[in-house]
Parts: C-alpha cells; sequence; structure tokens
C-alpha cells in the first residue's frame, strides 16, 4: 500500500511544473530532453541487464563487496550504452519522423 505522501509529493511536482516557476524552467532546458529520453530507455532496460547477470553467476556463495560493485558498476554501464543505442536506433528516428510529418500537413 503506497504511503499518502508519495502523492502529496507527486501533486506537488506537478503543481510546481505546470506554472512558471524555477522548477518550470529547470525542467524545460535542452539538455534535459535527450537525457530524459535516454534515463526511460535505461529504466526500460534496468531489469534485463542485472537479471542476466545474476543468472549467469553459476554458484554465488561467496558474497564480495568489491565483486558485487563491479558488478552494479557494470551494469549501469551497460545501462547508458544500451540505453543511449536504443535512444539514438528507435526512438529519435521516429520523433524527427512524427515532427518532419508534422510540419508537412501544416504546410498543406
Amino acid at each position: 500500500m503506497e504511503s499518502p505522501q508519495h502523492g502529496r509529493h507527486f501533486e506537488i511536482v506537478v503543481t510546481l511544473s505546470m506554472f512558471e516557476s524555477f522548477v518550470h524552467s529547470i525542467l524545460s532546458w535542452k539538455p534535459f530532453t535527450p537525457l530524459s529520453a535516454i534515463g526511460f530507455n535505461v529504466y526500460l532496460l534496468n531489469t534485463v541487464l542485472p537479471t542476466a547477470t545474476t543468472a549467469s553467476l553459476r554458484n554465488n556463495d561467496h558474497f564480495s563487496v568489491i565483486t558485487y560493485f563491479i558488478y552494479v558498476i557494470g551494469d549501469f554501464g551497460m545501462d547508458m550504452i544500451f540505453g543511449f543505442l536504443l535512444y539514438i536506433c528507435a526512438e529519435r528516428p521516429f520523433r524527427l519522423l512524427g515532427i518532419y510529418v508534422q510540419k508537412m500537413v501544416d504546410n498543406q
């Protein structure tokens, strides 16, 4: 069960984002557009690589903090690389195609 505080925090962020405030001006910066798309793609891929890493370990009887951090950093790096590739190969071309089609429709 979700806490009521989670909903209130979301309401505050949405309210601050709707009006011209410092939060709206910060979130509308140009560099955040591709970063948010890459972040969403990393979110989509985040369960795939750690699950594959965990499944590839044959015997997990010895826990080492160093090995754990190496796996975490490796998974994060691979998530970022695959998220960027997914953004470049799948999301961005269709976004540009949509902009192009919209301009053609507006011109006619």
